[in-house]
């Protein structure tokens, strides 16, 4: 990977460089972080607070899908620093990285600047790709691992000679790409026998052919291998509690038609499936390109069976690189007139920034959270989750006897660092498996039963947060108003349940479900003084 490294002083290498400085530019424009996010950095500062690789104290359960960022995560948290700047750093590190990596595998292979200049306007251009630059997730470590075996693998066939070491780079890149997210095995299950098929075609003797083998074979055994088995024994599973609660008995397939859908419309890709299907016989008589769509297609498949994200195309991050290559490499070298590439790069840029300026008022925008309303759950005054967790953890003292129950599990038990009963399932077995179905909506199928909080002892149930101005007078609380705390009726209360208005700034108050009693709870609203309401 080195010689991808290497500087010519020239024009172009002075304007190749602008271009990637206002793109990441752009991209620190579009900055965000997610509720999501959190969960990482709860199990993150566990980890880094002796407790363990844990969503609550003494209590196992595997709730993220990014073991790798995860432990990144613990490093700014150990060393006092802000975990949301350092991961926006971290982000635009790795966007940065991802884009020299697929430049160059594109320059390489294509033997072409054109395709490779193209390739990184079209990517890093793209409103999707941009954003997540950063938001506080995995994203942009995944595409990265991503582009960075693909340049190492196209460099070897265009070579068509392999060593170890770059056989090495593959198998470890390969290992860390499994362990950030395990669905990178859908890229890897086709890169892993392709980079074998290669090295058995190589000219080299038995035992370098073997030598070769090992090389590519046993760092990945090793360190996947030793992961899973840590995770069998600190866990008792492999996959991970979220697949428990994100693969319900819904129709997946048909929510990842639709997310697709959405994706192609409101970027105006719809003509671009027609171009390459009408130069298919090039693609695939092109090993760079057949790699490039075979890849591409495997991964919309992933998606499909998976039913898509509740995140504005978050899914679709780590294949974008390869699928704007092939784009490039479709309106570069196979498109004749001048005029009509244009036309066509033309309008791509054209539709991310019409993506950007109206998805989020978007008819056909069905379950999808975009990044506006992903912010503002942090942001708007009316939400305010990270302050909501600040306040109670502050008000409680960061008391882990006291037990929370929210939807929303990202910020607000962060900050709280209570006990946290995730009422989604994300973080808790039982609700995983067992929990009541919720919705259609990608990643919460499930849901808590009312049984299952008073079973636990929860003390403030406050689900999907209610926040009313402090300027409203609360009228008479009746069970109708507790559909987001799973309550259908007064009988299933606990006779002296009560509501519980906590002041969260100067403008805002949050109302809790006061279910089971506790000293600290009580101590807590007398001294502060919140208000109480009777549920009638």
């Amino acid at each position: 990977m080195r010689e991808s490294f290497k500087l010519e002083k020239s024009p172009y290498q002075v304007g190749l460089f602008l271009l990637v400085f206002v793109l990441l530019g752009l991209a620190f424009l579009n900055r965000f972080v997610q509720d999501d996010a959190f969960i990482s950095f709860r199990y993150a500062d566990h980890l880094a607070s002796g407790l363990g690789l844990v969503w609550n104290e003494g209590e196992r359960i595997e709730g993220y899908t990014n073991f790798l960022w995860t432990l990144i995560m613990v490093i700014p948290i150990k060393l006092g620093i802000d975990v949301v700047a350092f991961s926006y750093a971290a982000g635009l590190l790795l966007f940065l990285v991802t884009l020299h990596f697929t430049y160059h595998a594109a320059v390489q292979v294509f033997e072409s600047k054109a395709v490779g200049l193209l390739t990184i306007i079209l990517l890093g251009t793209n409103y999707t790709f941009s954003m997540y630059a950063t938001g506080g997730l995995e994203t942009q470590l995944q595409a990265s691992l991503f582009s960075m075996i693909l340049y190492v693998l196209f460099m070897g066939i265009k070579r068509r000679k392999w060593g170890i070491i770059p056989l090495l780079e593959i198998s470890v890149l390969a290992s860390l790409a499994a362990m950030t997210r395990l669905d990178s095995a859908v890229f890897l299950i086709f890169i892993g026998p392709l980079t074998l098929f290669f090295l058995l075609r190589d000219s080299t003797s038995g035992k370098q052919k073997a030598l070769n083998f090992a090389a590519l074979a046993l760092p990945f055994l090793l360190l996947v291998g030793g992961w899973f088995l840590w995770k069998l024994s600190y866990y008792g599973n492999i996959l991970p509690n979220t697949f428990y609660a994100k693969v319900g008995s819904v129709a997946l397939e048909k929510n990842g038609i639709r997310f697709l859908g959405m994706f192609f419309i409101s970027y105006w890709l719809l003509p671009f499936p027609l171009l390459a299907l009408a130069f298919a016989k090039r693609i695939f008589t092109n090993v760079y390109t057949a790699i490039l769509s075979v890849t591409v297609l495997l991964w919309l498949g992933y998606i499909v069976k998976v039913g898509g994200d509740f995140m504005e195309f978050r899914f679709l991050v780590p294949i974008l690189p390869f699928a704007f290559m092939l784009l490039a490499w479709l309106i570069v070298k196979c498109v004749k007139w001048r005029w009509l590439q244009a036309l066509l790069a033309l309008v791509v840029v054209a539709g991310s920034y019409s993506h950007a300026v109206n998805f989020d008022t978007a008819s056909y925008r069905k379950n999808i959270e975009t990044r506006t309303t992903l912010a503002a759950h942090l942001t708007n005054e009316n939400e305010n989750w990270d302050e909501i967790g600040r306040v109670l953890g502050d008000a409680f003292n960061y008391n882990r006897d006291v037990t929370i129950a929210v939807t929303a599990a990202g910020a607000t038990p962060y900050y709280a660092k209570l006990r946290t009963i995730d009422m989604l399932g994300l973080n808790d077995a039982w609700i995983a498996r067992h929990g009541d179905h919720h919705s259609n909506k990608p990643g919460h199928y499930r849901i808590t039963t009312f049984g299952y909080l008073k079973e636990q002892k929860v003390n403030l149930v406050i689900g999907h947060p209610w926040m009313e101005q402090s300027n409203v007078t609360p009228g008479l609380i009746t069970v109708k108003s507790l559909y987001r705390y799973r309550v259908w009726n007064k009988e299933m209360l606990p006779p002296d349940a009560k509501m519980v208005r906590i002041p969260i700034d100067a403008s805002w108050n949050l109302y809790a479900l006061y279910l089971t009693n506790s000293r600290e709870v009580d101590r807590v609203i007398s001294e502060q003084g919140w208000n109480t309401y009777p549920i009638e």
